[in-house]
């Protein structure tokens, strides 16, 4: 079962396109066992083409309801 978590990433490529700031919270979806502060890999982005490091802030609380992609353990 895949639970909706949110994950503070650091992006600091965001900045070469606009963005203000490097750390976005973004919700994921997650199939193993994670509780907060744990460190995950996040999916590439279309601007990012690699795996991230992120950490865990928050487990089934989001409200996003759009597609997600899933982390993988770190």
């Amino acid at each position: 079962m895949t639970t909706l978590i949110e994950v503070r990433v650091e992006m600091p490529h965001t900045q070469h396109y606009g963005h203000e700031g490097s750390v976005r919270y973004l919700t994921y979806g997650c199939g193993f066992p994670v509780r907060i502060g744990d460190t995950v890999l996040c999916p590439p982005t279309r601007l990012w083409p690699k795996w991230s490091e992120g950490i865990v802030v928050s487990i089934g609380t989001s409200t996003y309801a759009g597609p997600v992609k899933d982390v993988k353990e770190a």
